[in-house]
């Protein structure tokens, strides 16, 4: 025997199942029978509903109504501390969140904030809303990441852009104990090279993030981050030498290519240095399999030993 769903009876049931529906007359029509704006079921607003599902004709007719725009209820809460603007935010309805915006809704700075929540799930349009009304662009938020951080790593170019034009601040360091966390770092951990290049384009980088993440870059063997990284570092006598000895002690035959072949050799001693590294870490164990990593370490260590032959000759 099938049990049939009972329709709302009461005001207030028929109130909260409009809201949910998105039928914006009937949500009116029950405002008009006293329904109770503020009411709370399960932890839900009638306005955290509509926001949620993107029904901004009841958000408005909410809000016409006096609805509490910040109001947070926590009993049963699902989502404790979410108010309508963070929950419209969160789901990527920008009309909703302009709606709450123009209500005066409280544009928070501290947490998840409607920004990061916005920003962590890709939802430019709610972003750039948020940003217009003053919403902070370098807040951390519980894991310890910038809005700005957390775009870079889903390659979410269109939102770093937003958020560049924001003034959001390159040289945020995030809460991280292991490790340098920059958005610069995180691009390049995540392979988002467009990223990438859109916060270099900044001029307020740090160069010491930029170093950094070359080192990152050349540890995952990157060759995409890799050119990119290097076109913005300070060169000295050192720097080189020092990434190609990175790339040889992790293995990283292509970076490893890539640097070789960007910086000439300019002296009989840097291109001994270059031979005793590939000599010692890219020797193959079976040279006569011919697979493409071998073929590649094998054609590497031959230029450097020609490299080193033509300099001794000229000596």
């Amino acid at each position: 025997m099938h049990r049939t769903a009972h329709a709302p009876t009461d005001t207030q049931d028929i109130f909260m199942e409009a809201c949910k529906l998105g039928d914006h007359k009937v949500t009116k029509a029950m405002l008009h029978a006293n329904a109770d704006v503020d009411h709370v079921h399960n932890g839900w607003t009638a306005l955290k509903v509509a926001s949620d599902r993107g029904h901004v004709g009841c958000v408005v007719a909410l809000l016409e109504a006096n609805a509490v725009v910040d109001l947070e209820p926590l009993e049963y809460a699902p989502r404790p501390h979410m108010t309508a603007l963070k929950v419209a935010s969160y789901a990527g309805h920008a009309h909703c969140v302009r709606a709450l915006i123009e209500a005066n809704a409280t544009i928070d700075t501290e947490g998840n904030t409607a920004l990061m929540l916005a920003s962590s799930m890709g939802h430019v349009e709610c972003a750039v809303e948020l940003l217009k009304a003053g919403a902070d662009a370098n807040g951390l938020d519980e894991d310890g990441k910038t809005p700005l951080m957390n775009a870079s790593m889903e390659n979410n170019v269109e939102l770093v852009t937003a958020l560049l034009e924001a003034d959001a601040d390159v040289t945020v360091e995030g809460d991280d104990n292991e490790d340098l966390c920059t958005a610069l770092s995180l691009a390049v951990e995540h392979d988002s090279i467009d990223c990438l290049r859109a916060v270099l384009e900044k001029t307020e980088y740090d160069h010491m993030h930029v170093h950094h993440a070359l080192e990152h870059a050349v540890h995952l063997d990157d060759l995409a981050c890799v050119p990119a990284l290097l076109d913005k570092i300070d060169y000295d006598d050192t720097t080189v030498p020092a990434l190609l000895g990175l790339a040889a002690k992790k293995r990283r035959v292509n970076v490893f290519k890539l640097l070789h072949e960007t910086f000439p050799v300019q002296n009989l001693a840097m291109a001994m240095y270059r031979l005793c590294l590939a000599s010692t870490y890219f020797q193959p164990r079976y040279p006569m399999l011919l697979v493409p990593g071998v073929i590649l370490r094998h054609h590497l260590i031959k230029d450097v030993q020609g490299i080193f032959v033509t300099f001794l000759r000229n000596r």
